[in-house]
């Protein structure tokens, strides 16, 4: 991508600015300010959460751990398409010589938010009859709901949650992934075009990638708790009501192709 190199490294020399890492796209200013130093931080999210699940999915081998962690890789491959395409340069004070339109972290960073988001909304169960909730929750079930994230059963939300757990759920994912693109013009490494053109580019994976995604957990929602190929397990369950419950008669269940999963954990 020689069109988009700076100057700087087209004369082999150091960056004036700061210091590029390169495997991460993420420029660290020489003398960071705090808004930098935050900034560098939410650099890395994306990242990580996508380590994330790939060790999750390493761990449990399951079809739902699968599916979230082939979003951002679909979403680097149009990424990486559109930049070769566009070839725009970075701005001037970034230590990245590679294209910047669109964004990258921008653009996982919206898709993996509104995937997670829409999947956990999927599996809100509203309060029924008499029960009643307050309208401010209270310190236990704050503290609840953050020692069930760092648990990690929030993080790939499995059955049902309720108003307030989706809440919290959703503060903690926002506060995660919200401020990547903001911090990407914090360090000079994007334009705002290329920061919204990275948005765009999630929003429209997610809402190609989701729906497609529901369609199959649908389809093969018999199929849940086994395993297949003797490796994966469908792990994937539906939303409430969007499919017949599974049968419990042993005649029926023989008649699947897929072997029964035998002491196997499919939940985070």
């Amino acid at each position: 991508m020689s069109a988009c190199e700076p100057q700087w490294h087209k004369d082999a020399l150091e960056c004036p600015y700061g210091t590029g890492i390169s495997f991460f796209d993420i420029t660290v200013p020489f003398d960071a300010n705090g808004w930098q130093i935050i900034s560098i931080g939410y650099g890395f999210v994306p990242w990580v959460v996508c380590f994330i699940i790939l060790a999750l999915f390493l761990v449990y081998r399951g079809t739902r751990e699968f599916a979230i962690g082939l979003l951002p890789a679909i979403v680097a491959s149009i990424n990486a398409v559109l930049k070769s395409i566009v070839k725009q340069a970075r701005p001037t004070e970034t230590c990245l010589a590679t294209c910047g339109m669109p964004s990258s972290h921008s653009a996982t960073a919206t898709a993996l938010l509104l995937y997670l988001v829409l999947d956990a909304a999927h599996r809100i169960d509203y309060p029924r009859g008499d029960k009643k909730q307050s309208i401010f929750p209270s310190g236990t079930s704050v503290v609840e709901s953050c020692l069930k994230f760092l648990k990690g059963s929030a993080l790939l939300v499995f059955g049902t949650v309720s108003q307030r757990e989706f809440s919290a759920y959703l503060t903690i994912w926002s506060l995660l992934l919200l401020p990547v693109p903001i911090s990407r013009a914090i360090l000079n490494d994007h334009y705002p075009s290329q920061i919204l053109a990275g948005c765009f580019v999630g929003i429209f994976a997610c809402i190609i990638y989701y729906p497609l995604i529901l369609a199959l957990r649908v389809g093969f929602s018999q199929y849940v708790g086994r395993k297949f190929w003797y490796i994966f397990v469908h792990n994937y369950d539906v939303p409430i009501g969007w499919s017949e419950p599974r049968p419990t008669d042993d005649t029926e269940e023989k008649e699947t192709n897929a072997p029964l999963v035998e002491n196997e954990k499919t939940s985070v």
